[in-house]
């Protein structure tokens, strides 16, 4: 499905923001014809999408994301398929991006975001039927107009196992995720992410991807101004090995500490 400003999907959400985020995800918003209101729009294009496996599980995962109430991320107001493409229908919430490679944040500053984000994703696994983060970029940090940090994407709908998942090396994407099954893109994969985001803050450019420093033996080198007790939280959350890395859960306490 092509998308462009002035697309209209299922002849009700007019795009008046498009980007393109990877060759099978397009990310903006749109003006709801039906209510007058913006709303978030992410559609998702993939070569699995004419099965019937697929589409169920798309739908299905959607109908489970639509149950998370508001805890200040985007709901997840509707999931469908428009030719051939996923869609999920999120609140638009005003704001702007949290991160953008080459800017560079204060310690305090990574703190305070940080935890808004880790208190989300711990609330998220939390459910009883867990829903994960699966993020793999930068761009879906957003800060709202009342400072707070939030997710603009969560919990993609799952397809079935066996789907290719990210063939590409993304620096924020934990290296057991790369090539396999959302399925394991889960608890910890969620933690990477997030430590590897946090190292984009700190730095100002993405950090060496974890399959590089198994592969040489690389060390991440320190900030400037980084404590070491909030270093060592870092390195912990972008273990290479998904078992050595704590729970959304820990780093919410953590990061509360420092």
């Amino acid at each position: 499905m092509n998308v462009d400003v002035g697309t209209v999907i299922a002849d009700r959400y007019e795009m008046d923001i498009v980007h393109p985020w990877t060759p099978a995800m397009v990310a903006g918003s749109a003006a709801d014809r039906k209510t007058g209101k913006r709303v978030g729009v992410h559609l998702f294009v993939s070569d699995a999408s004419a099965s019937p496996k697929w589409r169920e599980a798309f739908l299905l995962g959607g109908q489970a994301l639509r149950a998370v109430p508001d805890l200040g991320q985007p709901r997840v107001l509707e999931a469908f398929f428009s030719d051939h493409s996923g869609v999920l229908v999120t609140d638009w919430l005003e704001g702007g991006p949290l991160l953008v490679e080459g800017e560079m944040h204060d310690p305090a500053t990574v703190v305070a975001w940080a935890t808004d984000v880790a208190t989300l994703l711990s609330q998220l696994h939390a459910r009883p039927a867990p829903v994960f983060g699966r993020n793999s970029r930068h761009e879906v940090l957003w800060r709202k107009t009342n400072g707070m940090a939030t997710l603009l994407r969560y919990g993609v709908p799952e397809p079935p196992a066996g789907t290719s998942f990210t063939k590409g090396v993304s620096p924020y994407q934990a290296p057991e995720t790369f090539g396999n099954s959302p399925r394991l893109a889960a608890v910890a994969a969620d933690t990477y992410w997030l430590g590897a985001v946090m190292l984009l803050a700190l730095t100002g450019k993405p950090p060496t991807s974890g399959l590089d420093r198994a592969a040489k033996n690389v060390t991440l080198q320190r900030p400037a101004g980084v404590s070491d007790a909030f270093w060592k939280l870092v390195n912990s959350m972008v273990a290479v090995k998904p078992t050595d890395r704590p729970s959304a859960d820990d780093i919410q306490r953590r990061l509360q500490r420092l």
